[in-house]
């Protein structure tokens, strides 16, 4: 049965939306007297709604923080970020205090759960101290030059590193639980030396008890769509909804050309009548995006799934398969390639990619920046997404990791993203009834899995 919603208030401001006069923005470094620093790791599917929590109209900075982004010669820029910011009151503290928070994105969600349980699992993330080689202030941004290159297998930066140190996650953020990266979908030394080593079963119960579920973030199939296209391109341009079970067969590597799908609508005919190559553009073992797909697709890690998604190592009929360590490069590779085809958290569409129906079924309700389509229970590729904090956290990073988790899952301060539906516990409980008006961040969803991935995502009747 799907639930029925309405919503009421005006549209919410962007992410780092414009900010005071920088006059009103101080710059704060790991030296500011009274610095609160927290480290965030994990889903880089999660960052725009992070942002927009810590951005003007979020529930946790005065202002619009300071966003410094790490940059290297030669590319790609390893996914480290770092923001500042002077915390609201009413807020995590009673009194207003200096916040620099580090957010890793790199390698995706993995790096949000192995170095929280792991002491000997160290990565990279940025570090602001002098910050001597980062540009001036612009907009709220600033650039920070680390090294030449970037190695993702070693987690390691060539020339002479700056601004860069390495530690532990404080707080983990994670697309699933961390049960679910089993197989494939957890890395190996190949991929990811840092986190290398499957979670034992100590380890895993360890990140249960310091499990917190934040919301139900929705995922969406986009493909290549180019402008001013002829022949197989055109076609493929208006492909517009493709079926579930067709798309576990591209993603298994079924296929190597669009001219072999069969359409949606019953024509008995195919994507495109000429050729064009199929692109697969695919996360990497550890990312919770991957994770997320190739259950939803396969089951894979279920009673009953499979683990077949295809990879560089094993790309079945595929030709091109590229692979890919955060969610910008993910978008980058679906909007660059003729016929490409990828999977990243729900958002609107762009130049170069657009929003692929599941069975008819697309996350896109009209342009709302709301996550209906989910919270009412009409679109399924969604998955309860988690933070774990760090074993030992105390003080004051304890406390801003405490807020910043109870703030996220609060639908009136949480983040505002079209990916983003929130789940009726904590505050949010009181408001159980259909229809529900929604005048603040996004809509509270009656649909969960209730804390497994291999769940149906089923009404729970609240």
């Amino acid at each position: 049965m799907l639930k029925k919603l309405s919503l009421i208030g005006g549209a919410v401001a962007g992410i780092l939306a414009a900010t005071p006069s920088m006059a009103d923005v101080p710059v704060i470094n790991e030296g500011t007297t009274g610095v609160v620093v927290l480290t965030i790791a994990g889903s880089s599917a999660f960052q725009g709604a992070f942002e927009n929590e810590v951005g003007a109209s979020g529930a946790t900075c005065t202002s619009a923080a300071i966003k410094y982004t790490a940059t290297v010669t030669t590319a790609p820029a390893p996914g480290l970020f770092a923001y500042t910011c002077m915390s609201k009151v009413p807020g995590p503290f009673a009194t207003s205090k200096p916040l620099l928070i580090y957010y890793r994105t790199e390698g995706g969600s993995i790096y949000g759960i192995t170095p929280t349980v792991r002491a000997s699992s160290t990565p990279l993330r940025l570090q602001l101290t002098a910050i001597s080689n980062c540009t001036a202030v612009v907009s709220n941004a600033s650039n920070c030059a680390v090294g030449t290159s970037f190695d993702a297998v070693s987690d390691t930066l060539a020339g002479t590193p700056t601004n860069v140190t390495t530690s532990n996650t404080d707080l983990g953020l994670s697309d699933v639980e961390p049960a679910m990266f089993t197989g494939t979908n957890y890395p190996d030394a190949g991929t990811y030396a840092k986190v290398a080593g499957p979670l034992t079963a100590a380890e895993l119960s360890t990140l249960n008890g310091h499990k917190s579920i934040l919301a139900l973030q929705s995922f969406a199939v986009y493909t290549h769509n180019q402008a001013s296209a002829t022949g197989a391109d055109a076609e493929f341009n208006n492909v517009g909804s493709l079926s579930k079970s067709v798309l576990a067969e591209i993603f298994k590597g079924t296929f190597n050309d669009w001219n072999q799908v069969p359409k949606a609508d019953g024509s008995n005919t195919t994507v495109t009548s000429t050729s064009l190559p199929i692109v697969l553009c695919r996360r990497e073992p550890g990312s919770g995006t991957q994770v997320s797909a190739s259950v939803f697709f396969h089951k894979t890690g279920c009673k009953g799934g499979s683990d077949v998604f295809a990879s560089q190592d094993n790309p079945g009929n595929l030709g091109t398969i590229n692979q890919l360590t955060t969610t910008g490069n993910m978008q980058s590779c679906i909007s660059n390639n003729p016929g490409a085809i990828g999977y990243t958290s729900s958002a609107a569409n762009a130049t170069g990619r657009t929003v692929l129906a599941i069975d008819g079924k697309s996350p896109l309700d009209g342009g709302s920046g709301k996550s209906i389509p989910v919270a009412s229970g009409s679109y399924g590729f969604a998955y309860e997404m988690v933070a774990l904090t760090r074993a030992g956290l105390t003080g004051d990073p304890s406390t801003l990791a405490g807020k910043l988790i109870t703030t996220l899952q609060d639908y009136t301060k949480g983040p505002a993203s079209l990916s983003i539906s929130f789940l009726p516990t904590g505050s949010n409980g009181s408001h159980a009834g259909f229809p529900l008006d929604v005048s603040q961040k996004g809509p509270i969803s009656c649909f969960s899995r209730s804390g497994s991935s291999c769940n149906d995502l089923a009404d729970t009747g609240c």
